[in-house]
């Protein structure tokens, strides 16, 4: 789990967070990839390894679209704690932080790690893809 601030408030240092998780995405997503071309004997080993980046990266992005779903239920089933609150798309401002108590903090902090992770999936997605183009295009 991410370091929390001195007062467990928030989530310190959130795009390195991110920054760590997709660079784990992308390595594994990358060995999984080399793995794929080693059990499917192809013709060309370039192309078979674009392949497999397109569908790992189809798989992330498939997997970000789950946990989004997965979130906004978990907003669902929180909702008490979300009414009348200023949730921004980068986080939740300090106002708003300062004036909860533990549990809702711990809800706010839970919907903020499903945000980190999220990101983090789209983002190791549209790398693979990238990755991908370019092999093609260099093939």
């Amino acid at each position: 789990m991410p370091r929390l601030d001195q007062n467990n408030m928030y989530i310190k240092n959130k795009q390195k967070v991110m920054c760590k998780l997709t660079a784990i995405l992308g390595a594994t997503t990358i060995s999984l990839s080399i793995v794929f071309i080693n059990i499917y004997e192809g013709e060309n080993k370039f192309v078979s390894f674009s392949n497999n980046m397109f569908f790992t990266g189809t798989m992330l992005l498939t997997l970000s679209i789950i946990i989004n779903f997965i979130k906004n239920i978990f907003i669902f089933k929180n909702r008490k704690y979300f009414a009348g609150k200023n949730i921004k798309t980068k986080g939740i401002d300090e106002q708003t932080l300062a004036a909860l108590d533990n549990k809702e903090r711990k809800v706010f902090l839970k919907y903020e790690l499903f945000v980190i992770v999220s990101r983090s999936f789209v983002i190791a997605g549209v790398i693979n893809f990238v990755i991908s183009a370019i092999i093609v295009l260099l093939v």
